[in-house]
């Protein structure tokens, strides 16, 4: 005899349980999108809402960046509890990708722009003034200086 002819079938209420199981995993799952998706949406909304063109920045870091880590530690450190710190890691993901999205944008757009993913070297920000500068800067002067700055 084989181990299936041993093998007995399920009643109603075993049926019952494993089913009620599955769907509690796939609304955890939906759950965990939900929550991932909205923190997403939080940092683009924190990063269009900022004044400044780089975006909110907390300690010279990314603001998105900064909240997803700042969950992801207070999750990681159990801050809420074991029913609810692994939501502010599901939230911390978000922001975390929000900044990644971000990045990803400003590459995309740099590829764009310039038909190249790198830029040209460390030492074109270095290149010496088109004139020296001596006593008062000129307009032009000026606007050199700034472009080289800026790394444009």
């Amino acid at each position: 005899m084989t181990a299936l002819a041993h093998h007995r079938p399920l009643t109603l209420a075993e049926k019952a349980a494993k089913l009620k199981k599955r769907a509690g995993s796939i609304a955890g799952r939906g759950v965990r999108t939900l929550e991932v998706g909205a923190g997403a949406a939080l940092g683009g909304i924190l990063t269009g809402m900022s004044k400044d063109p780089n975006g909110p920045h907390i300690v010279k870091i990314p603001a998105d960046l900064a909240v997803g880590l700042g969950l992801h530690l207070a999750g990681f450190l159990d801050i809420a509890g074991d029913e609810w710190s692994s939501h502010l890691n599901n939230i911390g993901d978000g922001f975390i990708g929000s900044y990644f999205s971000d990045l990803g944008f400003a590459v995309g757009k740099k590829r764009r722009e310039t038909g190249s993913f790198f830029t040209k070297g460390a030492s074109a920000s270095l290149a010496a003034p088109s004139a020296a500068v001596h006593g008062e800067v000129t307009p032009q002067q000026m606007a050199e200086a700034l472009l080289r700055s800026q790394g444009a």
